[in-house]
């Protein structure tokens, strides 16, 4: 397989050279829409919540307390949200959009502002509960020694179970409850507690209409080994544990029963799988019960935010929670030393949430596991990974003219190609209409650029447009990758071609407008998702060996290439870059020799290659010519032909 990746490289024309986007107009005509949204993803989005910052003269309009209409005439239920200072200057609404749609939504002087939802807020003296028709959390106003904010959880079925502690050898000296946030759209309430000197702990809950999940976000600095405990099976009892294996069969959709008085962790839940670690292990899990009807699932969101990398790793709070039995009961661990991070509680029907497609067929005898992203997970990728409201923020259209695309091969070597090759017209009449397979781009490729075929070029666009199409779907829906940035050196295999090849049709004239900008919101998208820390940041502790890394920035520098005009391409591709430029000074002796093993020293030095020759024809850096280049290209020479 490296073989076949290393003359994709050399063999192709490629050039490295929104999902949905979003505009904001403040209209002065009452029948234009103020906020637009356009889908350019492919995908399918129900009820996500999505913001935008308010113009003076929208901000107007809220204030008179008109109504935001929708599509067909339909008034929208809104509320404000404060952003980090306290100013209420964004305004947040529910949507839905379909694959390839355009949406507007636009204020009415003559409708006034609706505030239907399912939504419910009780403040009580000893509680504070948000909830909604799905689910529900119940706030403690007051906390007795080892008590924790959590008092309950209501389940689909709207029994309550649960609760939670503290744990902690430092005194509580302060503690509040406040409800910030009061829907039509969301709830929220803030929980705040001060402990021994100078140390805190906050709790954020959020909770939106007419969803089954709620949001906890927590910022934490007690500096020893506090922790917070919640608990998930008082009033429940759960046998049984769902998740998707963390090694072995990366990603397999399991179920293990739970044994009382097991020592072991039941699971160990962390924002980036590690998959060579353990079975139970993985961003979400859940819990039921075999003759109950509701599912509890929890899942860590944004997992750049669970370690910061600026503080010294004994300062840190591991990012990883612990789910144990004790006390006749189910704890999930959450320290509290240092930092910050994001997760959810789903409380979902236990027969959609366990529901799943047929295995996949057998294959030479052998029965292959079922790979799915279960309803709990795409939760998760809802409100984590790729909620719309990032998405849109991701991808914003842009002016498609400025800086050369970083191509892999010069316009003359094109031409010196061009003079000696000789097509055969059968293969050619093949070609024509042949999908391409990943591993076998190179013959297609080189007759078009060789010939410039039309109808050759017209099948290449199409099957660029399949193939980026796929790598988005497989990022937003996370079937066979089970995380974003699980195994990418597999990901590598179909994710490299898909955009050489669609650098490569972007440069041609067999992309309609329409197509031309499809591909460039979903590269877009591409570029945003594979440069976060979620996806991989060894400062972080999320990355495995190094060859792992030097992939992931290829990805980086061969998305930003080739949309070079996008706003944020000269710093993805500076990132990449600048990690490929530090591999080479780093991990290479004076003799050549790289730090790991040969097979995996080529794979780090095929992204070499072919990044630093594309930066060269893109006159952006020449660190190809760095003697160290020729040195390791000579001692893997060596000695994989040793005299």
């Amino acid at each position: 397989m490296r073989y076949r990746r290393r003359r994709l490289w050399t063999l192709c024309l490629l050039i490295l050279g929104t999902a949905c986007t979003f505009t904001n107009l403040s209209a002065s005509d009452p029948n234009v829409e103020e906020f637009v949204l356009r889908e350019s993803l492919g995908q399918t989005w129900r009820n996500e919540c999505v913001r935008f910052e308010l113009t003076p003269k929208q901000a107007a309009h809220v204030k008179a307390g008109h109504g935001l209409i929708g599509p067909h005439g339909k008034a929208v239920s809104y509320q404000l949200e404060q952003d980090a200072n306290g100013g209420a200057n964004r305004i947040a609404f529910a949507v839905d959009l379909d694959p390839f749609e355009e949406l507007g939504y636009r204020f009415s002087e003559t409708a006034a502002k609706t505030m239907t939802t399912d939504l419910k807020i009780g403040e009580q003296a000893e509680f504070v509960e948000l909830s909604n028709a799905f689910t529900g959390l119940s706030l403690r106003r007051k906390l007795q020694a080892g008590e924790g904010p959590i008092d309950g959880l209501r389940l689909a079925s709207g029994g309550w179970i649960g609760g939670s502690r503290l744990k902690t050898t430092q005194p509580v000296t302060d503690y509040s409850v406040a409800v910030t946030a009061r829907g039509p759209v969301f709830a929220e309430a803030v929980c705040r507690a001060k402990l021994g000197e100078g140390r805190s702990w906050e709790m954020k809950i959020r909770i939106q209409t007419n969803e089954p999940i709620i949001l906890v976000d927590e910022i934490f600095s007690t500096e020893d080994d506090s922790a917070f405990l919640l608990s998930l099976g008082t009033d429940y009892s759960p046998d049984r544990l769902v998740y998707r294996a963390g090694n072995n069969a990366v990603g397999a959709n399991s179920t293990w029963n739970i044994v009382a008085n097991d020592k072991g962790p039941l699971f160990v839940l962390e924002p980036w799988l590690h998959w060579w670690e353990r079975d139970r292990q993985g961003n979400w899990f859940g819990l039921y019960s075999s003759t109950g009807s509701s599912l509890v699932a929890l899942g860590a969101l944004e997992g750049g935010l669970w370690v910061d990398p600026a503080k010294p790793f004994e300062k840190r709070s591991p990012p990883q929670i612990f789910v144990t039995q004790a006390d006749d009961d189910v704890w999930a661990t959450f320290p509290l030393r240092s930092g910050r991070r994001k997760w959810m509680i789903a409380a979902l029907d236990q027969d959609a949430a366990l529901a799943m497609p047929p295995l996949p067929p057998m294959i030479r005898g052998f029965q292959p596991p079922s790979k799915v992203a279960m309803l709990p997970q795409k939760y998760l990728i809802k409100h984590g990974d790729f909620p719309l409201d990032r998405v849109k923020e991701a991808t914003s259209s842009w002016k498609d003219e400025g800086p050369v695309r970083a191509r892999l091969v010069s316009d003359e070597m094109a031409q010196a190609f061009r003079r000696r090759f000789r097509p055969d017209p059968d293969l050619l009449a093949r070609f024509r209409h042949s999908p391409l397979v990943e591993y076998a781009m190179d013959e297609p490729i080189a007759y078009y650029i060789a010939t410039k075929d039309a109808e050759l070029g017209s099948h290449l666009a199409t099957e660029a447009l399949r193939m980026v199409q796929s790598e988005v779907d497989r990022l937003l829906r996370q079937d066979e990758y089970p995380t974003l940035g699980v195994e990418p050196h597999h990901r590598a295999n179909s994710l490299v071609p898909a955009v050489n090849l669609a650098a490569l049709m972007l440069e041609s004239q067999h992309l309609a407008p329409e197509q031309s900008q499809r591909l460039r919101s979903q590269l877009a998208f591409l570029a945003d998702t594979v440069t976060r820390p979620d996806f991989y940041s060894p400062a972080r502790g999320y990355g495995a060996n190094p060859n792992m890394t030097s992939t992931v920035s290829a990805f980086q520098v061969r998305i930003a290439g080739a949309i070079p005009s996008h706003p944020r391409a000269a710093a993805w591709m500076s990132g990449g870059m600048n990690e490929l430029k530090r591999e080479l000074d780093q991990w290479s002796d004076d003799d050549g020799g790289w730090l790991e093993a040969p097979h995996y020293a080529l794979v780090a030095y095929d992204y070499l290659l072919g990044c630093f020759l594309a930066a060269h024809h893109a006159g952006t850096d020449d660190v190809l010519f760095h003697p160290k280049m020729k040195k390791v290209a000579e001692w893997l020479a060596k000695i994989s032909t040793p005299p």
